[in-house]
């Protein structure tokens, strides 16, 4: 159910119609399913309390974003005036505007809280919901156009709960200079001209099956290298599937996550969507061509999801047709529509051969494809690859601290390498950087490179040796140097940026302290943005500040810390992810001159994991050099002279002759522990729990 939540906004006077029924003369439309509204008095809150400025620069037209805390607030109001949000979905909250006639207007900018949906504290435990934010004026912002609707606006804001991204920024342009950014295409990026959603983003959220495509990968459906078909298409805006002779569009598999599209557009006189822009009405409609990557990069700006094919490969008559060459096999793919057999079909032929004197492209070729995935492992790893990882003799012994660089030890950083290809891949290099804790793109330090062979279908693992140097905290970046002729250049970059943290138990709880640097990579100020997200509310996570502005370039520190807020024994862990969002100070205007790219852009983000656990301590560490032992204790330092005697200690190390040693020990019964034919020059000790709920510790052996 969607629930529209009304903040002090007012009614038709002259009409008496009240506030709700304003809202939904215009938005109601939209709304298939169930819907409800509440009416709200913030109860004390002022506009300027409920949102802050975000000041884009001069002549920029200034949005208003929702303060730190106005969801939670949104969503304990809403339970005030008796809403049900055990059977709610999205929340939409309409925020009363202060000044609709300043210039800008002082009035909410419609934006999402997250993609998807976020678990609130409600009376009944967590309820998971997506929340959007509008001013209740729709006629706020003309410079989004003289004929925006509410509906409009509702329906692009309600997408983003479902999951997907802005596409009209950044502007990406083909060789002539013309936009391939899908503009009227797709509800993503031109909204106002109420276009349906693109066959992608249908088969991204399920509204067509993918049997309803015909599918086509030349390199294995196709291995004489010759195809001729004639293939039949219904338009996408009629649902009406597939059938023996007709499907609701093809799809070419150019690579691993790397895709084309041809859909059949035609509006329908019984739907809102498709009624005007670039499909043409009381025509037989057009065929568009969408070029489509999967890739979570952490560039600041980098391409949408979906894009035009370049050269524009819309089609609207009889001969018109899309060709590119398959580079290094002299083969060219051509797309042409042929006829318009009916009122709402379309036929297009399919060839992939021999033709010469065509553009080249990147297509498909009996070629390698080493990749590596760049994020996330899971859910709960946003930030983290699937294909890197850290090892040591420390992670060997207690998985806890997998991915976790052990200081002044030596560190195997390995890379999972995939070749997705149909051709072996040999020499394949990756090299591997480090990096400061980031949640933007920061300048990597190269720390070595190392090349293997993969055959078709198989995983190998590159694995760096590193030491690391302090005990800082780093990004982990590897990187497949370009390969000869690959299917996708574009999935050779991953990265780890993850540490754990123990917050221990004590009076008063002890915070643990990092730093996180942000970026701004543009040569104009710009404002810089942090989120975060927690999984455990036994637990406190401090941000130094949410928001800051950055000259052109500067880098800054931005301490991050965390605290265990309950007293229990208990093992507990938290979960807290940071994202950063930077907006770009050059304000692009799109085709028509009306929308401005105001929304701040995804930089990258870190995953922390903090577990709870008694403060503990490494004491009268005493290393015999003549005996080669090194000895010692641990106690538990939040209770008094406790003795530890669960867990294991490590003890890293450099020897005589300068090689990194490392080996394990138990714990006696007070807490004591001994190493044994230890030849020791320099190292620590570490105190590894295990899951006996004390927290970590470690010591520097004394020279």
């Amino acid at each position: 159910m969607i629930l529209i939540l009304l903040l002090a906004c007012s009614g038709n006077e002259e009409t008496g119609t009240p506030p709700g029924e304003v809202v939904f003369g215009e938005i109601a439309p939209l709304f298939v399913g169930e819907w409800a509204y509440v009416d709200v008095d913030p109860g004390g809150y002022s506009f300027d309390e409920l949102t802050f400025t975000v000041d884009a620069g001069p002549g920029a037209g200034d949005g208003y974003w929702p303060r730190e805390g106005f969801w939670q607030t949104c969503v304990t109001k809403a339970e005030e005036a008796g809403a049900d949000l055990s059977t709610t979905d999205v929340v939409y909250c309409l925020t009363a505007s202060l000044d609709p006639t300043n210039t800008p207007p002082v009035a909410a900018w419609p934006c999402v809280e997250s993609r998807g949906k976020t678990d609130y504290p409600t009376s009944d435990g967590i309820s998971s919901l997506a929340l959007v934010s509008h001013g209740d004026r729709w006629t706020d912002w003309p410079e989004l156009g003289p004929d925006k609707e509410a509906r409009r606006v509702a329906a692009h804001e309600i997408a983003h709960t479902l999951g997907l991204e802005d596409h009209y920024k950044p502007s990406v342009y083909d060789g002539d200079g013309a936009r391939r950014n899908v503009g009227g295409f797709d509800l993503m990026d031109n909204g106002w001209e109420n276009p349906h959603f693109t066959l992608a983003h249908r088969l991204m959220l399920g509204w067509v099956d993918p049997d309803e495509i015909l599918s086509i990968n030349i390199g294995t459906d196709v291995p004489a290298a010759e195809l001729s078909e004639l293939v039949l298409l219904n338009p996408v805006e009629q649902h009406r599937g597939a059938d023996d002779d007709h499907h609701v569009g093809v799809e070419f598999r150019i690579a691993d996550g790397w895709n084309y599209y041809f859909e059949y557009r035609h509006g329908q006189k019984s739907q809102v969507g498709d009624q005007a822009g670039p499909i043409p009405q009381g025509a037989a409609g057009v065929v568009l061509g969408t070029d489509v990557k999967h890739d979570r990069s952490t560039a600041v700006i980098h391409r949408p999801v979906i894009l035009k094919l370049p050269d524009d490969a819309v089609f609207s008559k009889v001969g018109d047709s899309y060709e590119q060459e398959d580079m290094g096999t002299g083969n060219s793919l051509r797309v042409e529509l042929t006829d318009f057999p009916g009122n709402d079909d379309v036929k297009l032929w399919l060839r992939y051969g021999e033709r010469a004197g065509v553009d080249s492209w990147d297509g498909v070729s009996p070629a390698a494809d080493p990749s590596i995935q760049p994020w996330p492992a899971s859910d709960e790893r946003q930030w983290q690859s699937p294909d890197i990882e850290i090892r040591n003799a420390k992670s060997d012994a207690d998985d806890n601290f997998l991915n976790m660089p052990w200081a002044w030890n030596e560190n195997r950083i390995v890379a999972r390498v995939t070749n997705n290809g149909n051709v072996d891949a040999t020499d394949v290099t990756v090299k591997f950087f480090i990096s400061d804790q980031n949640i933007a793109d920061m300048e990597l330090r190269l720390i070595g490179a190392v090349m293997e062979n993969i055959g078709v279908g198989e995983t190998v693992e590159f694995e760096q040796i590193w030491t690391a140097p302090d005990e800082g905290h780093y990004c982990i970046v590897a990187k497949i140097d370009p390969y000869p002729d690959e299917l996708n250049p574009d999935n050779n970059r991953a990265q780890s940026n993850y540490h754990r943290f123990w917050s221990e138990s004590a009076s008063p709880a002890r915070r643990v302290r990092t730093h996180v640097a942000i970026s701004n990579p543009y040569d104009s100020p710009t404002q810089f943005g942090i989120r975060a997200r927690q999984s455990d509310d036994s637990f406190r996570t401090y941000l130094e500040t949410t928001s800051v502005w950055l000259d052109a370039g500067e880098t800054r520190d931005i301490l991050v810390m965390f605290e265990y807020a309950n007293k229990s024994m208990y093992v507990r862990e938290n979960r807290v992810q940071l994202s950063g969002w930077v907006h770009d100070p050059d304000l692009v205007a799109l085709d028509d001159g009306a929308l401005w790219e105001r929304n701040p852009q995804l930089t990258g983000g870190i995953d922390f994991v903090i577990t709870s656990g008694l403060a503990t301590e490494i004491i009268d560490l005493i290393p015999d050099r003549t005996k080669a032992t090194v000895s010692g204790r641990v106690e538990a330092a939040s209770v008094g002279a406790v003795a530890v005697d669960v867990g294991q200690v490590i003890i890293g190390y450099k020897d005589l002759a300068g090689e990194h040693q490392s080996a394990l020990a138990p714990l006696e019964r007070d807490g004591s522990f001994l190493f044994e034919g230890v030849e020791v020059d320099s190292g620590r000790v570490d105190f590894l729990p295990g899951e006996s709920g004390y927290a970590e510790s470690w010591a520097e052996i004394p020279e």
